[in-house]
């Protein structure tokens, strides 16, 4: 039997067919609905779609926001903001009429659950993922288990507060995400904010414009000085990079230099590696949260 998985991101809603092996068959997506009503449809429609392919055992979900995953409350839910405060696995079951189990979980926190399993985390029990977007996720594992924290907001790491002197309510999203380069990139080049940029485009000019170049170095700074806060806490094994950005064959070359700049790196360094799923990984965490809550499901039994 199949399994349908969602990955629900602030622009766009990935969705996937994947096999009993955790294989994707087929992919597709479309953009984030502006309400929670066209959201929903939406899910039925992938739905109905995926079920003409064969049997349909669950439907799982990646969702950003502090997620509880087992009752599907969610406190907040990124930019998806018809979802604050609510049951989201409660509405989905209801919009889908019960037809068969739905599970939730936070995006980073499947993101880290697809490495463990089977991405570049596989045999290692401290790790700690970072991911690079539209804002700054993370999730980690502790003693080979993901830790979630008492409230489900552990690794919220955009939220550091990270120049308290001069920006004292801007954390690590306004300053290191993907969309604040771009925000800078378009202010610097005289852009119009509707204009499309990506931040892989910044990257690929550094080699020729030398303020490109220290505009993306200043921006990689500072992410260094926040992976650097986490690190001294939790004194990870492996560093895992994520987020489409990671792709790009400069950035992590750049975060590896730039973070040798830091005097005392080399007492907590660990390898840094990318995540093996990159914009996949929702998926895949998403379906294996599910299996995993399956099999715990029939022991309790």
């Amino acid at each position: 039997m199949n399994t349908i998985s969602i990955d629900v991101g602030g622009t766009m809603v990935k969705h996937a067919l994947l096999d009993e092996q955790g294989t994707i068959l087929t992919k597709s997506a479309f953009p984030t609905p502006e309400d929670k009503e066209e959201f929903l449809e939406g899910i039925v429609e992938v739905a109905d779609r995926y079920e003409e392919a064969g049997t349909v055992q669950a439907i799982t979900f990646s969702f950003p926001g502090y997620i509880n995953p087992h009752t599907g409350y969610a406190e907040t839910s990124g930019a998806i903001l018809y979802f604050y405060h609510q049951n989201i696995k409660e509405q989905l079951e209801e919009a889908l009429s019960h037809r068969y189990p739905v599970y939730i979980e936070n995006d980073a926190n499947c993101a880290a659950l697809a490495e463990k399993v089977s991405g570049n985390a596989q045999g290692v029990d401290n790790f700690l993922v970072l991911t690079v977007g539209t804002g700054i996720g993370g999730a980690f594992y502790v003693n080979g288990e993901l830790y979630r924290g008492f409230q489900f907001k552990a690794g919220e790491f955009g939220r550091m507060r990270i120049n308290h002197a001069l920006a004292p309510e801007k954390d690590l999203h306004q300053f290191s995400s993907v969309r604040a380069l771009i925000n800078q990139y378009k202010s610097a080049k005289g852009l119009d904010t509707l204009d499309l940029v990506t931040g892989e485009q910044i990257l690929d000019e550094m080699a020729d414009d030398s303020d490109v170049r220290v505009m993306v170095e200043s921006w990689i700074d500072t992410l260094c000085v926040g992976l650097f806060n986490v690190v001294t806490v939790l004194n990870p094994e492996k560093i895992l990079i994520g987020g489409g950005i990671s792709s790009h064959p400069a950035f992590l070359p750049l975060v590896r230099e730039r973070l040798h700049r830091l005097w005392d790196w080399p007492e907590f360094k660990a390898p840094i590696v990318p995540c093996k799923y990159l914009n996949d990984a929702g998926l895949i965490g998403a379906y294996y949260h599910a299996m995993e809550q399956k099999d715990n499901f029939v022991n309790e039994k």
